[in-house]
């Protein structure tokens, strides 16, 4: 039988298991109340014992509440019972833009433009309220029902009140980390990794793998110089374009991906003049 969880307006049951993802478990729920179907993360509290857990989590909450704009995953309440914090959002499709290109390979150049041009509406929602997410890339990129693009799972995300707030703390996913998360120094980091991961995500669409991944090329690697680390790669911003007969691309998207992934975060272009470039 189907368990059943309430506190206050919620009166939920669960349908079935989404996924597992960190020490969080998600799942298909119904609103006994009108038959809603929604998604709900759930935190056991035996996880959350850890003071920097429950500063994590309450965290996600509070910036989710800050949150509303049609390319965000909707966030539509949380609640504690006797064994388990729950976050619930809109269910979106199953399907994540990283899952997708595992069965197309690669996307179009319009494919990938009209992807990177709603992510970007979505970012520009972030930063406008000091929202920093930090773990963007294509598996927290959710296909809504009616096939917009949404930008979702800001458990990593961070609130920057002010343009000279920075951040230290090494987070995220190797693969879409800029540089100065990977070695953030004294001045730390701010907004502008969120640019780079633009970036990675533009040339994943477009190539069908992330720029700086080492897996399975070193020897490209050792032929050109391009470091054999995707560690040192990205620190380096060093990456490879595939040949003409593997992948053919026009000069505006490689513009693009190239200004995107410049290591000096201040050399990156805004979101502003991101919206004006030739490839939209």
């Amino acid at each position: 039988m189907a368990s059943l969880h309430h506190a206050g307006q919620f009166h939920l049951r669960h349908c079935r298991l989404l996924g597992y993802g960190g020490f969080a478990a998600v799942y298909e729920v119904e609103r006994i109340s009108d038959g809603c179907r929604m998604a709900a993360k759930v935190l056991p509290l035996s996880s959350l014992a850890d003071a920097n857990k429950l500063r994590r989590v309450q965290n996600e909450i509070d910036i989710n509440q800050l949150l509303h704009h049609p390319h965000v995953v909707t966030f539509l309440g949380s609640f504690q019972d006797e064994h388990n914090v729950y976050l619930l959002q809109e269910l979106c499709c199953e399907t994540t833009k990283g899952e997708l290109l595992k069965h197309v390979g690669r996307m179009s150049e319009l494919q990938a433009a009209h992807i990177l041009w709603q992510v970007t509406s979505a970012l520009d929602h972030l930063h406008g309220c000091r929202v920093a997410h930090r773990d963007l890339k294509l598996s927290n990129m959710f296909l809504a029902r009616d096939g917009t693009v949404k930008v979702g799972d800001l458990g990593l995300a961070c609130h920057l009140p002010t343009p000279s707030c920075r951040r230290r703390s090494t987070c995220g996913s190797l693969n879409w980390m800029a540089p100065e998360v990977l070695r953030p120094g004294q001045h730390g980091y701010g907004l502008e990794v969120d640019i780079w991961a633009l970036g990675v995500v533009l040339f994943t669409l477009l190539v069908g793998r992330p720029p700086f991944s080492a897996a399975g090329r070193e020897s490209v690697a050792a032929e050109d110089g391009i470091p054999q680390t995707t560690y040192g790669r990205i620190l380096q911003g060093r990456y490879r374009w595939p040949g003409p007969d593997e992948v053919a691309l026009g000069p505006e998207a490689r513009d693009l991906v190239s200004r995107l992934l410049v290591v000096d975060p201040a050399a990156r272009p805004t979101l502003e003049q991101l919206r004006t470039h030739a490839f939209f």
